[in-house]
């Protein structure tokens, strides 16, 4: 490491809960603030050359730091594995993990893209937010979805190729019209989802989060 002290973007002290919309708007704009001090001048100073992100985070804003590493050429994502409980990357293991694009039959609504990586969002909870006037995409894997499936890089680098080809897909039927983001994937997916989206080419994304007090899925912030 550059230094023995971790560049640390997080807020301490919030007054506000996630089922606040006060709270989203001062997280969002502190991230973006603190990445505009404490990133932004050794980008202009050409002095760090690689940097390694150990993300943990309401899945919004781990899409929202994504997008802000966007510019970062050399970046390593890590992710915190349960078993074994640790940060490093595995190796040794059957990479036999598939990620599944399913596409809706109907592609003249409103464009929704699922993440079904973590946990299986059903359509319902979807419709319950947005209504039945949707076309519903749907990023999983094969097999059941669980929270610990995201063993190895090569699994990520797999990750964002879906991403790009989702992307690509939902913009030619769609257009340039918003996307409607329901996430429920590993953090390190989070942070990847926001540096694959290209912000001059990508559909504008507004991003939900599953809350109980707001009784399911309801909106965060917009990425555009």
């Amino acid at each position: 490491p550059a230094s023995d002290n971790a560049i640390e973007l997080r807020m301490k002290n919030v007054p506000f809960t996630d089922d606040t919309d006060t709270y989203w708007v001062i997280e969002e704009a502190n991230l973006c603030e603190q990445f505009k001090l404490q990133i932004k001048p050794r980008l202009m100073q050409g002095n760090t050359d690689h940097y390694s992100v150990f993300a943990l985070a309401p899945q919004p804003l781990l899409i929202k730091l994504g997008v802000l590493l966007n510019d970062l050429n050399d970046v390593k994502v890590y992710q915190k594995h349960r078993e074994p409980s640790t940060w490093k990357w595995q190796s040794m293991i059957s990479n036999d993990i598939e990620y599944v694009l399913n596409e809706p039959a109907n592609k003249t609504k409103i464009p929704v893209l699922v993440f079904s990586l973590s946990a299986t969002v059903t359509h319902d909870r979807i419709q319950k937010a947005l209504g039945k006037n949707t076309s519903i995409w749907e990023i999983t894997i094969c097999g059941t979805p669980n929270n610990d499936f995201l063993k190895t890089e090569a699994l990520l680098s797999d990750f964002r190729r879906t991403v790009r080809n989702a992307f690509n897909k939902i913009k030619f039927h769609h257009g340039c019209t918003e996307l409607h983001v329901f996430p429920a994937m590993p953090v390190s997916a989070s942070v990847e989802l926001g540096r694959v989206w290209m912000p001059k080419v990508d559909m504008p994304m507004i991003i939900y989060d599953a809350n109980k007090l707001k009784n399911d899925f309801y909106k965060t912030i917009t990425i555009e």
